[in-house]
């Protein structure tokens, strides 16, 4: 538990002024119990916050009226189980300071391929079909650049054998294993340092099998309040979507330009982030089918959907509605070769409730939900998480990296039949760590990312020495 909880009381006075000044309104709601907890070290600083936060949400609608497409307490038979749809179905246009989905995909693509047939129009294509085609295109990873090389190669010194003996409670890790041929082009030689000078530690069981390197804060994203990110899906892209202003109306996802080194590890950024999506709210972010951009709301417990070609949300779901405890945090579409591929995982920060959900597809190029079931619970306030497929080492079977952000810390979870965490297993992954929040595995070399919220300046780390993923 922290015990900072003074400058805690400051930060939240700051960030509730952030919201709308003045006295805050949750405070009817949170005020003078939720304080005593907080002073006597039983709730951190964040979790005031966020009661704050919600409760002020609640009381002024700002969680509704702010949104770019309206929302619904029930479910809507003629929306589709309690979504709203935006009011224009069709391709939102672009607003000065934002790029599509579709633009991003495309400009990621820009240097190895030229346009179809010249077809564009700034950067998208101009008929619905060429359209269609840059939506699957980008929903679709590419092939690695060089087809020799090995799918379980661990490079760039990263310690650690796939397909290493010792699974839990054995440790161990033999040597790496050395990259045939470069896994994507390079871009920069930058050596990000070592997470160490942060306090960061990799759990000794995984020492030996895994480094942590310092990535930094984000050039042009707001400083603090960092929400999940994401690479656009070409197999070897450049191209990272990170939440700004994460949990605050204001929120937006932004794009940076990231380098990779001789054997296509992303080591840095190149210039500066731009807004590319509106996204309040945001928290956890995901693609899924068809290239559809699935994002959550804390503490709005809202799910957004962003079509390609997109600027803003094109659905927002009320999760309330089906069940979902508040509020909705981390989530992932499950790919294969893992179990129940194509279902939505999601959690609820701070109580930790899992949920698996159906996806089903709508008539508008989103997606409706089906029932959200319960299957655990998650301990350390979890926020974001990422899959782990067997064959990294000590990772012999399927497996689930979670940002604990109440914990500080990053766990491991071995997952059932249904790609769900099995509780017992929990481990310690990373510890040391201050909030961590999205978390993201690079399918080119495997590379797991996460990002901050609540440090003094907020930052991206990367740990390496996973197997790249095989879908």
């Amino acid at each position: 538990m922290r015990t900072d909880n003074l400058a805690g009381a400051a930060r939240t006075n700051n960030m509730l002024d952030e919201q709308g000044g003045g006295t805050p309104i949750g405070w009817p709601c949170c005020g003078a119990a939720e304080s005593r907890r907080y002073f006597a070290g039983m709730i951190s600083a964040r979790e005031l916050l966020r009661c704050f936060v919600a409760a002020t949400a609640l009381f002024a609608g700002a969680c509704r009226s702010s949104s770019p497409a309206s929302t619904s307490s029930q479910p809507d038979a003629a929306a589709g189980d309690g979504a709203s749809p935006a009011a224009d179905t069709g391709t939102l246009d672009a607003s000065p300071d934002t790029e599509s989905i579709a633009d991003l995909a495309l400009a990621d693509r820009s240097a190895d391929e030229p346009d179809r047939d010249g077809s564009t129009v700034d950067g998208v294509p101009s008929s619905p079909d060429l359209r269609a085609d840059a939506a699957a295109d980008a929903a679709a990873p590419d092939a690695s650049p060089d087809e020799s090389v090995r799918s379980d190669a661990v490079s760039d010194g990263a310690p650690g054998e796939v397909g290493s003996d010792g699974g839990p409670g054995e440790g161990g890790g033999d040597a790496p294993a050395e990259a045939a041929g470069p896994v994507c082009p390079e871009t920069s030689a930058a050596v990000p340092p070592s997470c160490a000078s942060l306090g960061v530690v990799i759990d000794p069981y995984y020492a030996g099998s895994y480094t942590c390197h310092d990535l930094g804060p984000v050039p042009g994203l707001p400083a603090q309040k960092y929400g999940g990110l994401t690479l656009l899906p070409d197999r070897c892209s450049t191209q990272l979507l990170i939440g700004g202003d994460a949990n605050l109306v204001s929120g937006k996802l932004y794009r940076i330009q990231v380098t990779r080194d001789r054997v296509g590890h992303i080591n840095g950024f190149s210039g500066s982030a731009s807004a590319a999506i509106d996204a309040p709210f945001n928290e956890g972010v995901a693609f899924g089918p068809a290239g559809v951009l699935f994002v959550t709301r804390w503490p709005a417990n809202e799910l957004q959907q962003t079509r390609p070609g997109s600027t803003k949300a094109d659905k927002v779901i009320d999760l309330t509605a089906f069940g979902v405890a508040f509020a909705s945090a981390g989530l992932d579409v499950v790919a294969d070769p893992l179990p129940s591929a194509g279902a939505l995982k999601l959690l609820s920060w701070s109580a930790g409730q899992w949920y698996d959900i159906e996806l089903r597809a709508d008539r508008q190029g989103t997606y409706d939900l089906g029932a959200a079931r319960q299957v655990a619970t998650l301990a350390g306030g979890p926020t974001g998480f990422a899959y782990v497929q067997a064959g990294s080492p000590l990772f012999p079977s399927h497996a689930l990296l979670v940002s604990e952000w109440s914990a500080n810390k990053i766990a491991s979870y071995e997952v059932d039949g249904s790609a769900d965490p099995k509780v017992a297993t929990r481990r310690d992954f990373i510890t040391g760590l201050q909030g961590a929040e999205g978390a993201f595995r690079d399918p080119a070399t495997g590379d797991f990312f996460f990002s901050t919220w609540g440090q003094a300046a907020d930052r991206v780390i990367v740990v390496r020495g996973f197997a790249p993923t095989r879908n």
